[in-house]
């Protein structure tokens, strides 16, 4: 099943947690990844969405991905 993939920015204004996260994250820009896998057995092309996350800085250059 091909899968596509499309990311995305979202700003927070303040502070915010996420459960699976077990600190608090500051505010700031992250970036939001979705994956999608191609329908099969249709007439047409169509997608679902396989998951989403969001990419968490925790260090100089490491980041962490959270599904949300």
């Amino acid at each position: 099943m091909p899968e596509r993939s499309s990311e995305n920015s979202v700003r927070f204004r303040g502070a915010f947690t996420l459960k699976g996260v077990d600190r608090s994250l500051p505010a700031g820009v992250y970036r939001i990844v979705t994956e999608e896998a191609a329908l099969d057995d249709i007439s047409f092309i169509a997608y679902q969405r396989v998951s989403t996350s969001i990419v968490v800085p925790i260090g100089e250059g490491s980041e962490e991905i959270a599904p949300i």
